[in-house]
C-alpha cells in the first residue's frame, strides 16, 4: 500500500526527458572538466563531502576516459585526492565517511585505469609529482 501511495505522488515524465541527476553526480561531472570546479564555487569541496557519494559513478567516469582525457583532468583528480584527505581530519563524521567513500572509489578507478602502470605512476595520477 505504501508503494502505491509513493508511486502515485511521483510525476511521470515522458521517455524523451532525461532523468534528473543527483547533486553529487553533477559535482563529479564538474571535476571531469578541465576547469577547476572551485573557481565557480569556492565552497565546492565542502559541499561535495556533505553529499552522499556515488562511488560506482565516479569509478565508471574514470574508466570511460582515455589516457589523453585523464591527463587533461589530472589536476582536478589531484585536487579531489587532496581534498578527500583533508576532509578525513574534519570533526563532521558525514564528511569523513563521504570522503572515505570517494577516496576508495578514486583509488579503485585510477588503479583499474592503470593496471599495468607502476606504483609511482598511480601515485602520480592521484597526488601529482609536485605535491608528493
Amino acid at each position: 500500500m505504501a508503494q502505491e501511495k509513493k508511486a502515485g505522488l511521483l510525476k511521470r515524465t515522458s521517455s524523451s526527458k532525461k532523468p534528473l541527476k543527483e547533486k553529487v553526480v553533477l559535482m563529479y561531472d564538474e571535476i571531469f572538466t578541465k576547469v577547476d570546479p572551485a573557481k565557480a564555487n569556492p565552497r565546492f569541496w565542502d559541499e561535495l563531502f556533505f553529499n552522499e557519494g556515488e562511488p560506482g559513478y565516479l569509478e565508471n567516469k574514470l574508466e570511460a576516459l582515455d589516457g589523453d582525457e585523464v591527463m587533461m583532468i589530472k589536476e582536478n583528480i589531484n585536487s579531489l585526492f587532496h581534498h578527500c584527505v583533508q576532509a578525513l581530519e574534519e570533526d563532521h563524521q558525514i564528511k569523513v565517511v563521504n570522503a572515505l567513500q570517494t577516496l576508495c572509489a578514486l583509488f579503485r578507478g585510477v588503479h583499474q585505469k592503470n593496471k599495468s602502470a607502476t606504483g609511482f605512476d598511480i601515485i602520480n595520477m592521484l597526488v601529482g609529482i609536485r605535491q608528493s
